[in-house]
């Protein structure tokens, strides 16, 4: 092997570890780019796992695409594959790892804090949500029951009654008997207006559930967002 064959080959090499670098460091910054807009969207919680894994995958193939492109020989031939890692190399991976290490350390705790505010919020926004159905029917059937016992008290059978109790007053429509009819009138409405009452009750109870989490809900939202300042406890159930 003459001096000319060896300088080709030291030449080759340079190029080839250039274009490696190279595809390193684009595939370090797609990395980094990739994890940026997955922050914007979706916040702390991403941490530490998207960002270790990002900056995994998209160097590796970054560096296979440089290898790929410096290795055609002025044949256009693919040369057989041979793995040489220099000390410098070795050095530089071990760096990489230790980078990666850390970057996962120092933000795990952010990330898990994150992670458990999203879970809290999330839960204190469905029950927010299921409270707020349940409010809301028990307004709609207390609005029914007033509605029927005024119906009743004005000698009306409401249609959403039961069918039983529309039966029965209708019988003592029939009968004629005005005393009794008052009377059967006035014990269904009143049995009306005391659940009504009841509902209305509950329906204040089950709103005030629902401003509860929904302050939760919010309150965690924000922490997700700034999972490093501390958060207050939570107040009591009303």
């Amino acid at each position: 092997m003459d001096i000319t064959t060896l300088f080709d080959e030291a030449h080759l090499t340079r190029l080839r570890n250039r274009a490696m670098y190279l595809g390193f460091g684009a595939g370090f910054a797609v990395g980094l780019l990739i994890t940026a807009i997955h922050f914007a969207i979706s916040g702390c919680k991403i941490l530490p796992f998207h960002l270790v894994w990002n900056l995994i995958w998209a160097p590796m193939i970054g560096l296979l695409v440089g290898y790929r492109r410096s290795i055609v020989s002025r044949e256009g031939v693919l040369p057989q594959f041979t793995l040489r890692i220099s000390m410098g190399t070795l050095m530089v991976v071990i760096a990489y790892i230790g980078l990666l290490f850390g970057l996962g350390q120092s933000t795990s705790r952010v990330g898990n804090f994150a992670r458990g505010y999203y879970q809290k919020a999330s839960s204190s926004r469905q029950q927010s949500e299921f409270f707020e159905k349940v409010w809301k029917q028990l307004k709609e059937t207390a609005k029914e029951k007033e509605e029927n016992a005024r119906y009743l008290r004005s000698g009306k059978i409401p249609a959403t009654l039961p069918p039983e109790q529309k039966k029965w007053l209708a019988s003592l429509d029939e009968k004629k008997d005005l005393a009794r009819r008052k009377d059967g009138f006035e014990l269904i409405a009143g049995f009306e207006a005391e659940f009504g009452l009841m509902q209305e009750k509950n329906a204040v109870t089950y709103r005030s559930l629902t401003d509860y989490h929904k302050l939760l809900a919010e309150k965690y939202e924000k922490a997700e967002m700034r999972p490093w300042e501390p958060v207050e406890p939570d107040p009591p159930l009303p």
